[in-house]
């Protein structure tokens, strides 16, 4: 191959790798966030709610499709301590036959769990990790609360009960439908006298296709040094006429 064929090979390369490397989205690449997701920040779902707080702002997707990683340490106390896999307790002395949790309230309003409840049934969940997908549209309004709908004002947008999906320890991984927020809290009822907190990382997991781009960029820019280095070590072969 000549000098002419060579530096040819060199521009194509040089320019796919900028075209590749320019095309992938840095953020589908990765990302992470560490969220502090309070124990007393239940959103005010569930009954008897005292001491709320609203769920924490975990995620921001700026559309469908996008994957996330969740991962969840650390330990509260409500008054038993429990990490964000949660604990079983049974209906008695500390929950009432008529108290319901947070990720049940969905479930008593569609009429599917009744209460009251018989003292000793058991009680999953109390004290985990959740969270709550909520779309671009509702929390780009001026007037969005990260709480129970039923607790903000005629006019303004909160979190419906259905959005509550238990997410533990982890690590689990959500994907989005599209743009919207991901919102932590924590599944209990009557906080007040709540302590501690969970440490919650969020982790972006890289789309097959930005991957795709970032390599074969990488790979370019590998071949256009291949070929710098053997134009700079092959000279040209001269006859020895002068």
């Amino acid at each position: 191959m000549n000098y002419t064929s060579l530096n040819r090979c060199r521009s194509i390369l040089s320019i796919c790798a900028v075209v590749l490397l320019l095309g992938v989205d840095s953020t589908k690449l990765a990302y992470a966030t560490t969220i502090i997701v309070d124990s007393r920040a239940t959103g005010g779902f569930g009954s008897p709610n005292t001491g709320w707080s609203d769920m924490v702002l975990g995620w921001t997707f700026s559309g469908g499709a996008e994957r996330v990683e969740i991962i969840a340490t650390g330990n509260i106390t409500i008054p038993n301590t429990v990490g964000p896999e949660g604990i079983t307790w049974p209906v008695g002395a500390t929950i009432g036959t008529n108290d319901f949790f947070p990720l049940e309230e969905a479930s008593v309003e569609a009429g599917g769990l009744v209460l009251p409840r018989s003292v000793g049934t058991p009680i999953d969940l109390i004290g985990a990790l959740m969270a709550a997908f909520i779309p671009e549209n509702l929390y780009s309004a001026s007037s969005f609360f990260s709480r129970d709908e039923d607790l903000v004002s005629s006019g303004e947008n909160g979190i419906a009960s259905s959005a509550l999906f238990f997410v533990g320890a982890g690590p689990l991984i959500f994907e989005a439908s599209e743009a919207g927020r991901l919102y932590f809290g924590v599944n209990d009822t009557y906080v007040a006298n709540n302590h501690g907190q969970f440490t919650t990382t969020v982790n972006a997991v890289p789309v097959p296709s930005a991957l795709f781009l970032f390599s074969s960029g990488i790979f370019a820019l590998l071949g256009m040094q291949l070929l710098r280095k053997k134009t700079h070590t092959v000279a040209p072969v001269t006859d020895g006429i002068g």
